[in-house]
């Protein structure tokens, strides 16, 4: 391998070394493979379609004459670059190799070689290849020499080496991937029958596992497959002992005569009548894919312990139903489609290039062709159909019916894309699926909710009792409030008679009498915060009060986070039976690290601890934090005034229209389809491009008298200023706080009297 080029010692050190696998060849001979599991989690494969066995016959309804050809060592006939071939890197006992040539092993290397193989021989008719067997057929003698000649011919221009010793020239009965191919039809490749045969008598699961494997391949040859391998199905299923009775040797031996007693299978003919016959039975349903009264295919599945309770009318259709989906490539549009394809401008257009041959200038090619312009090797004509690959262009006038049936089951976007790539294809398919999603009314209710966005911490405190956060909450029928210093750590903790404004306020000063008045203080947007009274507080004070978003806490985490220590030292104390006093002394006084020290320390003895070590390591642990935080996270676009959205509410997702965004990172107000205006983060709301909107919104309505700009609301509905200079008083609105929480001004409809 190294004397012909294949493989060469490497030196270097690389980023990637495979394990090294060996395998036999049906000739005896050894095939060196390697066995990249890493390297293949990591390539991005092509997905190139691979073509079938079904797919190659369907084209070939009267071959009489047969070659095949066998491109020789195929995968190292690929040259690797240098980058891939370095990623081909293998272990040996004698140092280490890489592959300079395509090697077994590789996840996409089937789809590789099927792509290059498919560029080098599509486009003429009669020549088939799947991987590197290639199959040439005519209807006459001089037909298959003719298409034979331009096989060798492209062979030749394009390099391919065939392997002399498996090529078959010329006859009117070949063997090709599993099947035998004769001038009558279809049969089972002969020494896998044989194989059949030959086999013994299972003895344990994994025997019976093997037989049916190998009987399931030939299983399209074989009326009731799945009616005569029952008894055998039964010793695989889960809590069943093995047994092996006279039903399972009869059903082991029927299948053994019958697969031997295969009938010929007449080839599918595109421009043939179909006939699909079904049947049901207790245990199973079987189905038989009929033209000229000749068997093309059969098909049988077993029925489930649910579906053996169905009354037999239910199962007849059931079989129905089973049929079609089988012999779904055979049957679906088999007119609209042909006749649509004949009157549409653009595919005349296209199949004209197709029979007359590509321009080598794309801008010589018709308009209507222009958009196939990349898929040109891929696109061939069959029966009045013209399919990329194994996929059916569908004319303009159908695909309109043709998104509708794909989103009929309302799956999601890429689950509407997997669905119609396997058998459709048209320019710009995949954006008309994804604007019909996104404009699908039902599927907007029953959005998947918004992703995480990236973390967006606050700015690191430079000094103690700086930023301060504070939350109410309750325990044991109790109700608290905490205030935490951003920089230290520290936290105060105190009981309330009452959850008023005013006694959140006279425990705010008591605490700013003893600590300092913070620069910015946080809190959520409850009622006691959002009040006029806490933003005269707020005003006479000299501080910055922030809130955070509605039904959004993370805005104020740091509160948030010390409510659970605060609470979980309050229970263990009173469960212990000792001071929660000494609990919060014990806490204060424990050293968070080295660096940071205690809060305690922090707090009161700054000089100890420098602050600007303090100030780095809390930066630091921040970017740690949303490093973490930000895997699986994604930004959120950003909404424009008059946007419709959907926002979020306990019974589902409503309408309404963005009035502007506000300075505080992802918030907006919005106006809800009753007049209401509300504050809400990005992360609840959803761009509406469907039905779900509000039509004829507009934003300068003197009738929306809920809304003020921010800086005309004396409280604090979100993370804002509240907007007042020192020293001037505000002035209180008529306001009233609603059931859900935020704070509005009655419309002056009702204040006329």
């Amino acid at each position: 391998m190294e004397s012909l080029g294949v493989i060469e010692r490497v030196q270097q050190p690389t980023e990637w070394v495979n394990s090294l696998v060996t395998v036999v060849k049906p000739n005896g001979k050894i095939r060196l493979c390697i066995d990249p599991k890493d390297l293949n989690r990591a390539i991005k494969r092509e997905q190139y379609p691979m073509k079938t066995i079904e797919e190659v016959i369907s084209r070939m309804p009267n071959a009489k004459f047969f070659s095949k050809l066998d491109a020789t060592q195929g995968y190292w006939q690929v040259q690797l670059d240098d980058e891939s071939a370095t990623k081909c890197t293998f272990n040996t006992p004698f140092g280490r190799y890489r592959f300079h040539r395509l090697p077994f092993g590789i996840s996409s290397a089937p789809e590789v070689f099927q792509r290059i193989m498919s560029q080098i021989f599509d486009g003429n008719e009669g020549i088939e290849v799947i991987v590197d067997d290639l199959l040439i057929w005519g209807e006459t003698r001089e037909q298959h020499d003719e298409r034979l000649k331009q096989a060798l011919e492209r062979a030749r221009e394009a390099g391919v080496k065939l392997n002399k010793d498996k090529c078959e020239i010329g006859l009117q009965q070949v063997t090709y991937i599993g099947h035998t191919l004769s001038s009558n039809g279809l049969k089972p490749d002969v020494n896998k029958v044989e194989a059949i045969k030959t086999m013994d008598t299972p003895t344990d699961k994994a025997a019976v596992q093997r037989f049916l494997g190998m009987a399931t391949y030939l299983a399209k040859f074989i009326p009731k497959f799945s009616q005569l391998a029952a008894p055998l199905r039964l010793l695989l299923e889960k809590n069943t002992a093995w047994h092996w009775d006279v039903q399972q040797q009869n059903s082991f031996e029927g299948l053994k005569q019958t697969i031997t007693n295969a009938p010929v299978l007449k080839y599918y003919d595109v421009n043939k009548h179909v006939t699909i016959q079904v049947d049901a039975s207790p245990d199973g349903l079987g189905a038989v894919l009929l033209q000229d009264e000749r068997p093309v295919a059969y098909a049988s599945r077993s029925l489930t312990q649910t579906q053996r309770n169905y009354a037999q009318i239910e199962k007849e259709m059931l079989a129905i139903t089973f049929g079609c989906e089988r012999f779904h490539d055979y049957i679906f549009g088999k007119k609209s489609v042909t006749s649509a394809t004949e009157v549409d401008q653009d595919l005349k257009e296209l199949n004209s290039c197709i029979k007359e041959g590509w321009p080598t200038d794309k801008s010589k090619v018709p308009e209507g062709a222009k958009p196939y312009w990349n898929y040109r090797d891929q696109i061939i004509e069959q029966a009045g159909l013209l399919f990329k690959g194994n996929k059916v262009i569908v004319p303009r006038v159908l695909r309109s019916e043709t998104l509708k049936i794909i989103h009929n089951a309302h799956l999601g976007i890429e689950k509407c894309k997997r669905r119609a790539r396997d058998i459709l294809f048209w320019p710009g398919m995949n954006a008309e699926i994804e604007d019909l999603v996104k404009k699908c009314q039902v599927c907007q209710v029953h959005q998947v909710r918004n992703t995480r966005e990236p973390l967006h911490p606050l700015d690191s405190p430079s000094r103690p009792w700086e930023i301060v956060a504070t939350d109410l909450f309750e325990l044991d029928g109790s109700s608290y409030l905490i205030l935490v210093d951003s920089y230290s750590g520290f936290f105060e903790i105190a009981q309330l008679t009452g959850t008023k404004s005013s006694s959140v306020i006279t425990h705010c000063k008591s605490q700013f009498a003893r600590h300092g008045i913070p620069d910015t203080l946080i809190s959520d947007n409850g009622p006691q915060f959002a009040s006029h009274e806490f933003a005269t507080f707020a005003q006479e004070y000299g501080f910055q009060h922030t809130t955070s978003s509605p039904h959004f806490p993370q805005s104020n985490g740091l509160a948030e986070r010390y409510v659970q220590t605060a609470k979980n030292l309050l229970k263990k104390a009173k469960q212990a039976g000792t001071d929660p006093y000494l609990a919060l002394l014990a806490y204060r006084n424990t050293p968070v690290n080295e660096k940071l020290g205690s809060p305690t320390q922090r707090l009161f003895e700054p000089k100890i601890i420098e602050p600007k070590i303090v100030k780095e390591t809390l930066h630091k642990n921040k970017e740690k934090q949303k490093q973490y935080f930000d895997h699986h996270t994604k930004e959120l676009s950003v909404l424009q005034p008059g946007a419709n959205v959907r926002y979020e509410t306990n019974t589902g997702l409503k309408a309404a229209v963005v009035i502007e965004k506000r300075k505080e990172p992802r918030s907006y107000m919005i106006r809800t389809s009753n007049g209401f205006v509300l504050r809400r983060n990005r992360k609840h709301l959803y761009e509406s491009t469907g039905m779900n909107r509000l039509e004829n919104c507009d934003l300068d309505d003197d009738n929306i008298t809920e809304y003020q700009p921010p800086h005309q609301i004396p409280i604090a509905v979100g993370r804002q200023q509240n907007g007042l200079e020192p020293g001037q008083a505000p002035q209180p609105p008529q306001l009233y706080t609603t059931r859900s929480g935020h704070a509005s001004r009655k419309p002056e409809r009702f204040q006329a009297n």
